[in-house]
């Protein structure tokens, strides 16, 4: 995580990193929803002073645990 923070502070990097709001539209939920998976550490983010910052690797990640969950534990989101 401290290695996409440098890259995002830096520049020197080119991978993308997204923002809450834009996970959010990815995956056509609620903000708080995105922010209530990363305080629960079900999306793993890095915290920057500009925010919280997730890499397609952290949402490819949450994705298939999501996929790979027992029937009915993949909806529960704000529970």
């Amino acid at each position: 995580m401290l290695e996409c923070l440098y890259s995002f502070m830096t520049g020197h990097s080119n991978m993308k990193l997204f923002t809450v709001e834009e996970v959010a539209q990815i995956m056509r939920v609620e903000l708080q929803t995105v922010r209530t998976w990363l305080r629960t550490r079900r999306l793993h983010g890095s915290k920057t002073p500009a925010g919280w910052r997730m890499t397609q690797a952290d949402i490819d990640e949450f994705l298939e645990a999501g996929r790979n969950a027992p029937d009915g534990e993949q909806d529960r989101t704000d529970a």
